[in-house]
């Protein structure tokens, strides 16, 4: 494992000839990755993005759904696992954002804000070429939670590619329902921190299917920022997390910080009002 200074630096990485902006929906190259094919029916096909040196290239699959979309009947309930597509599935432009407010208040970190929507359950997988054609040799898996005081942020914003490409990782980042789609309490009857449920659905996807991109399942580490560090320590508390992953990293929180407990019903009814 990287130190946690490479890690952080590398998550930022500008290293890709081929960046990929979060605003941009163009494709990250215009020559195509590996196909893979999902456990549960259906392919997923990415793009390439390729580094300068000897570091190669990396397969960007961008925009996997791991659930379906949480909208109607699904919106306050627990996620339910995409029933898979026929066929193959270009995955080469960024997901929606689960809704949230614009952030103005820190435009440098939520500067690369693109659309948001309700149907916004999907991860991204950034993983080097060479991992996914091999059948022999698996990769250590970085499973990346962003924060942003669970109300904003997205998990394609920090671009993974530099870190899979510089230490040998697969980098696995996802999106999960925000503010009062994803952490109110709406009383009996309803389901109470339903985007801590959503993390878990995508860690049972990255147990099924990670090992077709080069992963090994066996090791997979999930880290987490802020907000995301303090979802990383509850994943620990929760008898659902059995053998989905191996290590933890929680980055600037934790689940004792008084922001990260407790939140006061109508405080919350008064901001999204």
């Amino acid at each position: 494992m990287p130190p946690l200074y490479v890690i952080l630096i590398l998550l930022q990485s500008t290293l890709a000839v081929h960046l990929y902006k979060r605003q941009d929906s163009a494709p990250l190259s215009v020559l195509p990755s590996p196909e893979v094919t999902l456990k549960h029916k259906g392919s997923v096909r990415g793009s390439l993005i390729y580094f300068t040196g000897d570091l190669g290239t990396v397969s960007a699959y961008v925009g996997i759904p791991y659930a379906e979309a949480p909208v109607g009947a699904l919106r306050f309930a627990k996620p339910v696992r995409h029933a898979g597509w026929r066929g193959r599935r270009e995955v080469t432009t960024a997901p929606p954002g689960c809704l949230q407010h614009r952030q103005d208040i820190f435009p440098y970190f939520f500067k690369d804000q693109g659309e948001f929507s309700e149907d916004c359950l999907f991860l991204n997988i950034f993983t080097p070429t060479n991992a996914v054609q091999s059948t022999v040799r698996k990769l250590p898996v970085i499973f990346y939670i962003h924060g942003g005081s669970f109300s904003n942020g997205d998990g394609i914003t920090r671009d993974g590619s530099g870190l899979a490409a510089k230490e040998g990782v697969v980098v696995v980042s996802i999106n999960y329902r925000l503010n009062m789609l994803g952490f109110m309490n709406y009383g009996e009857g309803v389901p109470k921190n339903i985007g801590l449920h959503d993390i878990i659905q995508a860690l049972g996807w990255v147990q099924d299917n990670i090992e077709r991109f080069g992963g090994c399942k066996r090791k997979v580490t999930i880290i987490g920022e802020s907000a995301g560090a303090a979802l990383v320590s509850y994943l620990h508390l929760s008898n659902k997390t059995r053998g989905l992953f191996s290590g933890s990293i929680a980055l600037s929180g934790s689940l004792n910080a008084p922001w990260a407990l407790e939140v006061k019903e109508h405080e919350l009814r008064d901001k999204y009002q």
